[in-house]
């Protein structure tokens, strides 16, 4: 029927754009534009009659994950990490970024947090090798921090992870993992403040 067509559609699209951004970066421009459409939706939107997120949502939250990568880096010689960087700084584009996922509210907060989590990594990673300067960013702890108060991890757990058919795509899995693998190299002091307060 007509309105399984459109959800068929609907999925088609997103599964293009998530597929075109593990291959590489997209624009800056339409990195901006994903970030805008995810604030504006709302949990009654994009959950699923199970309770996790909606596979057309899923796929726009894990596509703009990959945009917020910075498992790379760690990859990249001092010159490849210029030329990753180079457009951003150029731009003023993390700073233009760093406004659109930090600042403002977010519809469904949760959703929020999970970006803010994955940013908060980018920036890190970015200063730790020197990629990005320190003077003119928001500090990556109050955007951690932010993110683990809002729920960030329990969103991920829950929502994502438990999301029906999130196994299946391999892709999936592996930005999840790597997002909370470089969570627990590159910002070691604040897990283990999350675990001392999960003790308490």
């Amino acid at each position: 029927n007509r309105s399984s067509d459109l959800e068929d559609m609907r999925l088609g699209l997103a599964q293009a754009l998530y597929c075109w951004a593990c291959q590489c970066p997209l624009s800056k421009e339409s990195v901006v534009e994903l970030v805008e459409f995810l604030k504006g939706v709302s949990a009654e939107k994009a959950l699923g009659e199970d309770g996790t997120l909606d596979p057309v949502y899923l796929c726009l939250l894990v596509g703009l994950l990959y945009c917020l990568n910075a498992e790379p880096l760690r990859e990249m010689d001092a010159e490849e990490e210029a030329e990753f960087y180079e457009s951003l700084t150029v731009f003023d584009y993390v700073n233009e970024l760093n406004g659109k996922i930090v600042d403002g509210e977010w519809e469904w907060e949760e959703l929020g947090d999970v970006v803010k989590l994955a940013w908060s990594l980018v920036i890190c990673v970015g200063k730790k090798q020197e990629a990005l300067a320190d003077d003119d960013l928001i500090d990556e702890e109050q955007v951690f921090g932010q993110a683990v108060t809002g729920g960030a991890l329990s969103f991920l757990r829950k929502t994502v992870v438990g999301a029906s058919g999130f196994f299946d795509e391999e892709y999936y899995v592996r930005k999840v993992h790597g997002l909370v693998t470089g969570l627990l190299v590159n910002m070691p002091l604040k897990i283990k403040q999350l675990r001392e307060i999960g003790r308490a």
